[in-house]
């Protein structure tokens, strides 16, 4: 059983590695908030997180209702177009409802280790967060920068056993 110190001290702990991967993944990026973006203009990359059917009915029944109360995060391409980073619930959600546009922060100035660093902050505390999808997103780290396990763990502060 847990004592409230034991679970203070393990959400303190979780917060301050999402906080340490969101920071490592936002350095020298600048920001345009609540931009609205032409959705047909929004690639998703092939490590996106997948949502079932369910979750984009739902999602989308909920933006009809109530809009879109979260931005997706892209990142602005030198081809005019825009990568998806964070937000792939949301932004299939709209696609299925017609929607031309979403609003979103747009970032600039990112490497594909700051979007994938970036995804693994937004998605670590997510109960049905698959753990296979969480490795990719490592291993796709690891293959970018020449990392080992042992220097991802350190960089991202987190214990070697991942």
């Amino acid at each position: 059983m847990n004592t409230t110190n034991e679970v203070e001290t393990t959400q303190a702990t979780t917060t301050s590695k999402q906080d340490a991967t969101m920071a490592l993944a936002s350095a020298n990026v600048s920001v345009a908030e609540g931009v609205w973006v032409d959705v047909a203009l929004i690639d998703v990359p092939d490590c996106a997180r997948v949502h079932s059917s369910e979750d984009i009915d739902s999602r989308a029944a909920d933006m009809t209702k109530n809009g879109q109360l979260q931005n997706i995060v892209v990142a602005q391409k030198d081809d005019g177009r825009y990568g998806l980073v964070i937000g792939n619930g949301r932004l299939e959600s709209v696609k299925k409802l017609g929607w031309e546009k979403i609003r979103a922060d747009v970032k600039e100035g990112l490497s594909k280790t700051q979007t994938i660093l970036m995804a693994l902050a937004e998605n670590s505390e997510r109960e049905d967060e698959n753990p296979l999808h969480t490795a990719r997103l490592y291993s796709l780290v690891e293959e970018t920068e020449g990392w080992d396990q042992a220097k991802l763990a350190e960089e991202l502060g987190k214990d070697r056993t991942l």
